[in-house]
């Protein structure tokens, strides 16, 4: 017997972006490319002057930029081959990556979308 997910509850926009910091926010389109090209939400909202990360993922949450960003995984690929040639490839390092992807994926996939 398989597992399904919980069904997403419908969000009202024109309630959620009276009170999301975010939509108010005179970055806003700014703040969403960077999360779509994979910057991390932490350093988004400090950069933006956001009170923490939370709100970057109720954002993207809301706006579904999770989907736009999973398509645009060009943008993390590029960043990790740019910096691949400043860590020392070792073979516990490629195990530990690898480890720490399978938990994360395994994590993922018994956690409803907007429990993520």
């Amino acid at each position: 017997m398989r597992m399904q997910a919980p069904k997403k509850r419908p969000i009202f926009l024109g309630r959620y972006s009276r009170n999301c910091s975010v939509c108010s926010h005179q970055s806003r389109e700014e703040i969403e490319r960077e999360f779509i090209n994979w910057t991390g939400p932490k350093a988004i909202a400090k950069e933006f002057g956001l009170r923490d990360r939370t709100a970057i993922y109720r954002h993207a949450h809301a706006l579904d930029l999770f989907s736009k960003r999973q398509r645009n995984i060009r943008a993390a690929l590029e960043k990790i081959i740019e910096r691949a040639g400043e860590v020392e490839v070792t073979a516990a390092a490629v195990g530990s990556g690898c480890h720490g992807r399978k938990k994360r994926k395994h994590r993922h996939a018994w956690r409803g979308a907007n429990q993520r």
